[in-house]
C-alpha cells in the first residue's frame, strides 16, 4: 500500500557541501516538498550524520 505521493530526491551536491550554504539550501528544498506534497528523501544523507570536525564535506 503507497502513500500516493511522490518521492523528491535530493543529493548532497543539490544541498551543498558548505556549512554556510547548506542550511539555507536546506531551507529552500523543505519548503518545495511541503509545497508539492511529496515525501523527501536526503540521499547519501550519511554526509551530514558523520561527527563534526574540521572536515570538508565530501560524497565518498
Amino acid at each position: 500500500m503507497g502513500t500516493g505521493k511522490a518521492l523528491f530526491s535530493v543529493s548532497v551536491a543539490d544541498v551543498g557541501t558548505q556549512a554556510k550554504h547548506v542550511e539555507s539550501n536546506l531551507g529552500r528544498i523543505f519548503a518545495l516538498a511541503t509545497k508539492w506534497q511529496t515525501i523527501f528523501l536526503l540521499d547519501e544523507a550519511d554526509v551530514f550524520l558523520q561527527s563534526r570536525g574540521n572536515k570538508v564535506l565530501s560524497t565518498d
